[in-house]
C-alpha cells in the first residue's frame, strides 16, 4: 500500500503534561524525539510537532502519516483534530492531493495508555514517517485478503472452495502480470445461487463512557472515535455510522464546536445515525425494553 516512505524533517516532543488543550500545548518546551523512546509516566500526555517535505515523485499523489507508539493518539491537522490512531489505526491522511515540494506540518497528541489502561504495553516511539499511499495496491490486497477468508467459511459451497484455493494460488503465480486483476474481479463477482440474502451492515464505535481509565480520558476518546468516523465517512460515500450515547454528543459539543459541527452535517445528510434512548450506554440491556 505504500511504495515509499520519508521520514520527517522535523520531530519534538514536549511532555510529560496533564490532559492539556492544543492551545496551551504551543506555549511548551519542545526537544527532539528519538526512536525507541519510551514515554510515561501512565495517564500523561506529550505533544509531538512533526514537518515533512513532499518529495517531487509524489506530486498529486496522496500522502499518509504512518505511526506506531503502541499507544492512543491523536493526529491534528491545522489546529483542529484529524483522526484517532491507537495499535490497530497506525495511518491517517496528511493529504489528498499532495503538492510537490509543499510543507506538512502537522501535531500528534499522545496520551500514555492504551486500549486496555493498564495492562498495555510500555508508551515507545517505534514509527513516524510520511509516506506515498497506492490505491491499487491497497484494493488489491483486500480483494485478496477477503477472497481468502471466504475460502474457509463454513457453509461455503467445496466445489467453489477448491476453485477459489487454485484461482487465489494462480494470481499469485501470475501477479503483478496480465490478467491477475480481472482474476481477482471475477472471483469476487461469483454469486453462492440465486437465493442469496442481502447483508446491511452499519458502522459503530463501541466506546464506554466508564472504562479503564479516568473519565476524562473518555472524553479524549470521543475526539478520536468521531475524527476517525468523520474521516471514513468521507473517504466511503456508501458508509453509515451510528452513535448510541447522548451523553458523547454533549461533550463534542460542549468542548469541540468545530467537530460538533461537522458532525450534525452528517446527520442532517442521514450518515451519522443517532441511535438509542439512553444517555449513557448500560452495563445491561433490559429484554423487552
Amino acid at each position: 500500500m505504500y511504495p515509499d516512505t520519508r521520514a520527517p524533517d522535523e520531530l519534538l516532543v514536549a511532555g510529560p503534561v496533564d490532559r492539556i488543550g492544543r492551545e496551551d500545548a504551543q506555549g511548551l518546551d519542545y526537544r527532539p524525539a528519538a526512536f525507541g523512546e519510551r514515554f510515561g509516566p501512565l495517564w500523561a500526555t506529550y505533544w509531538f510537532r512533526v514537518r515533512g517535505t513532499v518529495p517531487e515523485q509524489w506530486a498529486g499523489r496522496r500522502v499518509d502519516l504512518l505511526w506506531d507508539s503502541g499507544s492512543e493518539a491523536t493526529l491534528w491537522l491545522d489546529g483542529v483534530p484529524a483522526q484517532g490512531m491507537n495499535r490497530h489505526h497506525h495511518d491517517a491522511v496528511l493529504a489528498e492531493r499532495a503538492g510537490a515540494g509543499a510543507a506538512l506540518p502537522f501535531e500528534v497528541e499522545l496520551a500514555c495508555n492504551g486500549l486496555f489502561g493498564r495492562t498495555e504495553a510500555p508508551v515507545e516511539l517505534h514509527r513516524c514517517e510520511l509516506a506515498v499511499f497506492d490505491p491499487q495496491a491497497w484494493r488489491l490486497l483486500h480483494d485478496f485478503e477477503t477472497l481468502r477468508a471466504l475460502e474457509v467459511v463454513e457453509g461455503v459451497d467445496t466445489s467453489f472452495a477448491g476453485v477459489l484455493r487454485s484461482e487465489l494460488e494462480r494470481f499469485c503465480d501470475i501477479w503483478p502480470g496480465e490478467g491477475a486483476n480481472e482474476l481477482l474481479r471475477g472471483l469476487l463477482e461469483h454469486r453462492n445461487g440465486t437465493h442469496s440474502h442481502e447483508v446491511a451492515a452499519i458502522g459503530h464505535a463501541h466506546l464506554d463512557t466508564a472504562w479503564l481509565w479516568p473519565l476524562a480520558e473518555s472524553h479524549r476518546k470521543a475526539v478520536r472515535t468521531f475524527t476517525t468516523q468523520l474521516r471514513y465517512l468521507e473517504e466511503y460515500p456508501e458508509y453509515r455510522f451510528a452513535c448510541s450515547q447522548a451523553v458523547h454528543y454533549a461533550w463534542i459539543k460542549e468542548q469541540r464546536p468545530e467537530l460538533w459541527g461537522r458532525i450534525r452535517e452528517q446527520v442532517e445528510a442521514g450518515r451519522f445515525v443517532p441511535v438509542g434512548g439512553s444517555w449513557v450506554e448500560p452495563d445491561c440491556n433490559l429484554p423487552s425494553g
